[in-house]
């Protein structure tokens, strides 16, 4: 279905104007405009047109609601239609002509359309873009998932949100579990922190133990030049042991030389005669 053209009769600020949306090879409309010049109202009126001026519409401000008028002419193949919608409870529609025309005359151009479908699909505008994207996305009602599979070509979004909401959960939730990943993992990070915290010391410590480390290598040096000081003397002191007992045989036998006093050297025949 495309407009053709739509009239805004008696709607907000405008009476008895009309936009004309002719078809063309590249069959898009832009309307532009500063602020207040109406395209919020056309972009609602389009809605109403469609499916009934709200009861409570706050585009009376110049026509009251009794009042209240808006036309078009829309086509869908080659069908066409000319029609004006009033404000009221029942027979709202009528053609250009003032003939009545039933409710459901729309229908063959709207099919199965309705206004919420509508407005979320084609009545975009900035705050509807933030809700409605987020409806979308959540698909947290029907129109929303079948919006979101209709222009996104995704076929069995429910499925998919729910394998991934599943899967979502098996990570997080705000119940604490120890068979979810993130608690898993909270938990082997507050262990690894735990062993970190005591294996960490302070700089002030870890000084300190430097200083003893550093005074304990100084007096290993000083025990090690004393031992090697000592093991000299052990090993002088070993052979004092060992020849001791030789040294006093030889003092003893030396004073028993001693004692036989000088002796008389005998002639070199001496054996002969003895």
């Amino acid at each position: 279905m495309r407009i053709t053209r739509l009239d805004l009769l008696r709607y907000g600020k405008f009476t008895d104007k009309s936009v004309s949306l002719p078809s063309a090879a590249k069959d898009f409309h832009l309307i532009v405009g500063p602020n207040e010049a109406g395209k919020s109202t056309l972009r609602n009126a389009v809605q109403d047109l469609l499916f009934g001026i709200e009861t409570r519409s706050r585009y009376n401000f110049l026509h009251p609601h009794s009042e209240m008028r808006l036309g078009a002419l829309i086509e869908h193949g080659d069908d066409k239609l000319d029609f004006i919608r009033t404000k009221a409870r029942t027979k709202t529609l009528q053609a250009s002509t003032g003939t009545p025309l039933p409710e459901n005359a729309l229908t063959p151009f709207l099919g199965q359309i309705d206004r919420t479908f509508f407005d979320q699909m084609f009545g975009l505008n900035h705050e509807r873009l933030v809700t409605g994207g987020q409806e979308i996305l959540s698909a947290s009602n029907d129109v929303g998932q079948i919006l979101f599979q209709a222009a996104a070509g995704i076929g069995g979004l429910g499925d998919i949100r729910d394998r991934l909401e599943a899967e979502a959960d098996k990570l997080w939730a705000k119940r604490k579990s120890g068979d979810r990943e993130y608690y898993i993992a909270s938990a082997e990070l507050d262990q690894a922190e735990a062993t970190l915290k005591q294996a960490t010391v302070r700089t002030k410590d870890w000084q300190e133990a430097r200083t003893k480390v550093d005074q304990i290598g100084d007096d290993l040096k000083l025990a090690q030049e004393q031992y090697r000081t000592l093991e000299q003397e052990r090993i002088q002191l070993e052979r004092v042991r060992r020849v001791a007992p030789m040294l006093t045989t030889l003092t003893e036998l030396e004073r028993q030389l001693a004692e036989l006093g000088e002796v008389v050297s005998l002639p070199e025949n001496s054996a002969d005669q003895l």
